[in-house]
């Protein structure tokens, strides 16, 4: 796991054009929206929203409303049944099929941007058709027909899910035609077409007015949402954040012990499992004490943070992990590696460091060296994650002991360590170095 896997860097452009979006909306939350209008992106948004929630609303009432308006056939019967040939032409032939069909193409995804329209077509073809009845139905007949007009205006503005401006258009075109059709009839009295004229147009108005709210709460509902979706994004990324922050060493910026000992967990669970070896290397510094009280503080952490980023480089997959464990000493896991692997990639690191030549006049060497503890084992039940590190410590004090700057395995009460003597390391075998030998580097 490299470190800068765990830092916690500037927000991702993704992240940024989500803030940014999420200010337009607060910002047009603050302003209102009396037109019922949003921005481009943001009403093209409400389109999808308005669709997804009201879909299953809009296909049971356009359902409704077929059926109602095709039961209304007896009515004709009734009121009037010398005409009722026409009446039922206009409704089964023309206003129920239109009806089906909109109805049949609402079920398709494809058709989500026509919906709107379509509704308003067929609650057009609906009105007219009912202001077609009221145009050529008798005298007893004309009376009660506005009736069901007003169930037609309340139906479209409250039911059937057309937005207000779409309902508002509907309304200009129906109440025109029917205006125009009741002043041109003599067969009624004018106090009952003032009367079923103001009723009309009562309705007309109620239903728009209550049409306009129920989008205008529906809007600001959307709204709302997404602020409180865009909140939520922040905290889950403040806690992520804060997460990284807690697993990072604050000096270095690779992976401290805390982080250490929850990875060391996992890896151990998952190497059990999977009957894969786990490998463990110690690294210390020699003579940081030294080279601290020499060169001052602020070098030693400039030393630090070098061997840091040096070190980081060699954990490159994601079962592998380098912390800081304390003071100048690091860790690094290991997922799958053989002893000997191991013990390779702590020798390619122990020779890069001293390849950087950071002068250290008080170390053998005259430059800044590591020495490092290398164990290995294929864990099973009965053994514990400890012992593995307690093997990777007793092989790095033995590296100490033995002059530093060098590299020492330990059989972590395994066979591995009969693949690491083949390939030349050094292994300890208790307090005892078998072998001892450099590993040439690769």
């Amino acid at each position: 796991m490299m470190p800068d896997q765990m830092q916690c860097g500037y927000a991702a452009p993704e992240q940024q054009a989500y803030d940014r979006q999420a200010a337009e909306v607060e910002e047009t939350l603050k302003k209102g929206f009396p037109a019922l209008r949003f921005p481009a992106w943001l009403e093209s948004a409400f389109d999808d929203y308005y669709y997804s929630n009201t879909l299953k609303r809009v296909r049971v009432a356009i359902l409704t409303g077929v059926i109602l308006y095709g039961i209304f056939g007896i009515v004709d019967l009734l009121l009037a049944p010398v005409v009722k040939e026409k009446f039922w032409l206009i409704r089964y032939a023309v206003v129920c099929p239109v009806g089906f069909l909109v109805l049949i193409c609402s079920g398709f995804s494809g058709f989500k941007r026509l919906l709107q329209p379509a509704i308003w077509l067929a609650m057009q073809v609906g009105g007219l058709g009912l202001i077609a009845m009221i145009a050529i139905s008798p005298v007893l007949g004309h009376s009660y027909y506005y009736t069901g007009l007003i169930l037609v205006i309340m139906y479209t503005f409250t039911l059937v899910g057309m937005r207000f401006w779409y309902g508002v258009s509907w309304a200009v075109i129906t109440l025109s035609c029917y205006a125009f059709v009741t002043s041109m009839s003599s067969n009624v009295p004018l106090p009952v077409l003032v009367h079923n004229s103001f009723s009309v147009f009562s309705a007309a108005c109620i239903g728009a007015i209550s049409n306009y709210l129920m989008e205008h709460y529906s809007r600001r509902d959307f709204l709302q949402n997404i602020l409180l979706e865009a909140e939520k994004q922040q905290l889950q990324e403040t806690g992520r954040k804060l997460e990284r922050l807690s697993s990072l060493d604050e000096l270095t910026g690779i992976a401290n012990r805390r982080h250490f000992e929850r990875f060391f967990e996992q890896e151990w669970l998952r190497a059990l499992r999977s009957r894969t070896s786990l490998a463990m290397i110690l690294i210390d510094i020699d003579s940081f004490k030294a080279y601290n009280d020499n060169y001052g503080h602020q070098a030693g952490d400039s030393c630090l943070k070098l061997v840091a980023k040096r070190l980081a480089r060699s954990a490159r997959r994601p079962g592998d992990l380098v912390a800081r464990y304390g003071g100048e000493e690091f860790v690094m896991v290991l997922a799958g590696t053989e002893l000997a692997d191991a013990g390779k990639i702590a020798e390619a690191f122990r020779a890069d460091v001293e390849a950087l030549g950071v002068s250290h006049t008080h170390a053998d060497a005259g430059v800044v060296t590591i020495s490092a503890g290398v164990a290995a084992l294929l864990p099973a039940p009965g053994l514990s994650r400890r012992g593995l590190l307690e093997a990777a410590d007793k092989a790095l004090y033995q590296a100490k002991r033995s002059g530093r700057n060098r590299i020492i395995l330990s059989e972590a009460a395994t066979p591995l360590h009969d693949q690491a003597q083949a390939a030349g390391f050094a292994v300890v075998h208790g307090n005892k170095v078998a072998v001892a030998k450099f590993i040439p580097r690769p």
